[in-house]
């Protein structure tokens, strides 16, 4: 048996292949293709293979790692002056992953399988300091998201403390969706 599924494989802003953190009229649609390849239709395809692995435990949790972009716009003020930019593939991928996440829900609730996704916010990955200054003055406590914020989330989601929610969406971004 399975007790927890986290879907976490994605190609992020951050992933380096040829044309992809660059501006949106030269994004090409072989790279949104491949994206929804690995960021959609995976998490689809893995779910489906062991949803029965999961139903067999006493308490399945299937946790899907979308992102604070699937929610709100980007915000294309962080990325003038540096080599980052915001891929339409990452975002678009991920609010199709949050609404994956409660198609699920509402399809193995009959297996008694909890389906829900986190959307962290911006993950300090080495980005340059000029970016990482303008994202930190955006969030409400002033840092970035952690993997130890996302593993905490994981955590809950996976445990009998969230037995009775399904369907959502979390956001652990340290307030950057609200201000």
């Amino acid at each position: 048996k399975i007790d927890t599924l986290i879907n976490n494989a994605a190609y992020v802003g951050t992933s380096s292949f040829k044309n992809w953190n660059i501006e949106f009229l030269k994004q090409s649609p072989d790279n949104w293709s491949d994206v929804f390849k690995v960021n959609l239709t995976s998490i689809f395809s893995i779910t489906q293979k062991i949803s029965n692995k999961l139903s067999k435990s006493k308490s399945p949790s299937v946790i899907n790692i979308s992102s604070v972009y699937s929610v709100i716009p980007p915000k294309l003020d962080l990325y003038k002056g540096t080599t980052i930019n915001n891929p339409a593939s990452y975002s678009v991928s991920k609010a199709g992953l949050n609404y994956l996440t409660r198609w699920l829900a509402v399809n193995l609730a009959n297996k008694k399988i909890r389906v829900n996704s986190i959307s962290p916010g911006g993950i300090d990955n080495g980005q340059e300091k000029k970016f990482l200054k303008k994202y930190i003055s955006k969030t409400l406590l002033r840092r970035m998201t952690t993997k130890k914020d996302i593993f905490k989330c994981c955590l809950f989601l996976s445990s009998n403390m969230s037995d009775y929610i399904t369907g959502q969406n979390i956001i652990v971004d340290g307030g950057f969706s609200i201000k």
